[in-house]
């Protein structure tokens, strides 16, 4: 029988920092969705983040939450998601 164990969030999980990302400088044509506070702000070529990731806004529409399962670029206005210890959670269950 599996059991959980209990733990801080902290200890599961960290929460990063956006990057900068003008957006002269974004590739419309990208493949990775560019997330800022309010949610996808545009698209670009590469990703800061590639596992599943949670990106929270933290200026403007601060705490609203986007699932992001297959990788993206969070902006300097929003936070995400990195697991310190993956597999322990699913990243929905987070999400809640």
């Amino acid at each position: 029988m599996n059991r959980w164990s209990k733990m801080p969030l902290g200890k599961v999980v960290s929460l990063e920092y956006g990057k900068a990302l003008k957006a002269e400088d974004r590739d419309v044509g990208g493949n990775f969705p560019v997330y800022g506070s309010n949610g996808i702000v545009g698209f670009h070529n590469s990703a800061v983040v590639e596992e599943p990731t949670i990106v929270v806004g933290r200026k403007g529409a601060i705490g609203e939450a986007h699932l992001v399962e297959n990788g993206c670029w969070p902006i300097d206005t929003a936070f995400y998601t990195l697991f310190r210890k993956p597999g322990i959670v699913s990243i929905r269950y987070l999400l809640l």
